[in-house]
């Protein structure tokens, strides 16, 4: 098996040396993908394109699901491979092509026969996106790991704020740019150009994780058959107890996250909001996630990432209770800022945490586990939101949501230790 006792006073000195290069390279990696990912967005570009290639009520609503499951489900049986490379950046720069190079492929097709062959494009479009979501959900293991590798423990928290705020950052120049090319190009010359300039992005994002240097770590960890591999699981979560109450948090904080898609529907029914308003809220959200994400970075490098954790689940729970109360469009932003800070948690800290919370040679085994374990809560709460919404109203679902996060945050707090601690 892989020990920590072989990452030797060598291995550490090519860390450190190389700490600054990579630690730009995979920041900028992290910006340029997602600035990508803003200009041609699954919750806002694609959807509209898919509306007009003629797709159904039920095309439109399961596209968000597709891409969830797409990137959940593989990671935990690509794990059993991964955890077998002495390095991980060859692996991810040979597959992740398969998540970039299809974003050209399917402007062209969408130029080429948008007009003539809606129904033809629109398929494609959805195999695009379970193709990408598959490919990125299976090397998420890998990628991390690599970050686990070659950033520090004590600099992690502060890689994925930057990162994060980076990509922020851009996202928002990123829903600018993919505006201005839907208003002033007629279809389909406005969705293509958008979909050849995500192609472009990740292309540079691509070209920054590739600049990354990475030492080749000792593994004498062999192949398990995947039969194997899954039965080892409840063994892992038994000997870990820290590391299954995460998993038992983590799902109370994904199923919290059900009313997410009704604070807006709340402001448009309840306080008279306009549609316009939806821009302040966009902007509100994620300049929380920016601004949270740096301050939440710098905390958990100082005092562990369990601390982050926390602070989402209870900036989740302000958010439940400011739309639950809030009667003033104004103020109703603060549930905004407060869901911003939540989500900037789960992106500082969540994979990170379980990094520093499990061994070296079970670290891409955990990380899958936690990715595809999260899969069928994120899919179950917006269902069960609906209904309450249905038969008790949105104040039912703002209480059911803040109690799942008062619930994380207790775990948090009873169940899972600090590994900064041990």
């Amino acid at each position: 098996m892989a020990q920590q006792g072989y990452r030797t006073d060598q291995v550490e000195g090519f860390v450190a040396s190389n700490l600054r290069r990579n630690f730009a390279a995979l920041a900028l990696d992290f910006g340029f993908f997602g600035l990508g990912l803003s200009i041609s967005s699954t919750a806002t570009v694609l959807p509209a394109l898919a509306e007009r290639l003629g797709a159904s009520n039920l095309v439109l609503g399961a596209i968000p699901s597709l891409m969830l499951l797409g990137r959940a489900a593989p990671a935990l049986f690509s794990a059993r491979h991964i955890e077998t490379l002495p390095r991980k950046l060859p692996f991810v720069l040979t597959y992740t092509l398969w998540e970039r190079v299809p974003w050209l492929a399917l402007a062209l097709a969408l130029f080429a026969l948008g007009s003539l062959y809606p129904d033809l494009v629109l398929a494609l479009l959805v195999l695009h996106l379970a193709g990408v979501a598959v490919v990125g959900g299976s090397l998420s293991p890998a990628w991390t790991g690599l970050v686990g590798k070659v950033i520090p423990t004590s600099y992690r928290g502060r890689f994925f704020a930057i990162g994060s705020g980076f990509s922020t950052g851009l996202g928002l120049l990123g829903a600018l740019a993919s505006g201005y090319l839907l208003r002033d190009y007629p279809f389909p010359v406005g969705y293509t150009l958008c979909l050849a300039a995500t192609f472009l992005c990740l292309m540079a994002s691509f070209a920054a994780m590739a600049a990354a240097r990475e030492p080749e770590e000792k593994v004498t960890r062999q192949p398990l058959r995947m039969g194997a591999h899954l039965r080892r699981l409840p063994g892992i979560v038994r000997a870990n107890r820290s590391y299954g109450w995460y998993l038992v948090a983590r799902a109370l904080t994904v199923t919290g996250m059900m009313a997410v898609a009704f604070y807006t529907v709340q402001a448009l029914r309840e306080l008279g909001a306009a549609e316009w308003n939806v821009g302040g809220f966009t902007f509100a959200l994620l300049a929380a996630q920016a601004g949270g994400g740096l301050a939440l970075g710098f905390l958990a490098d100082r005092f562990g990432h369990r601390v982050s954790l926390l602070v989402g689940s209870f900036a989740a729970v302000g958010a439940n209770l400011m739309a639950l109360t809030v009667t003033n469009l104004g103020l109703y932003h603060g549930v905004f800022l407060l869901l911003g800070v939540s989500l900037a948690s789960t992106t500082v800290s969540s994979s990170t945490f379980v990094l520093e919370l499990v061994d070296a040679e079970e670290r891409a085994t955990c990380l899958g586990l936690a990715t595809t374990a999260q899969g069928p809560f994120a899919l179950v709460g917006p269902p069960i939101a609906a209904v309450l919404a249905a038969w008790m109203g949105l104040g039912a679902v703002f209480v059911a949501s803040g109690l799942l996060s008062v619930g994380a945050a207790v775990v948090y707090m009873v169940r899972v230790e600090e590994p900064r601690g041990r």
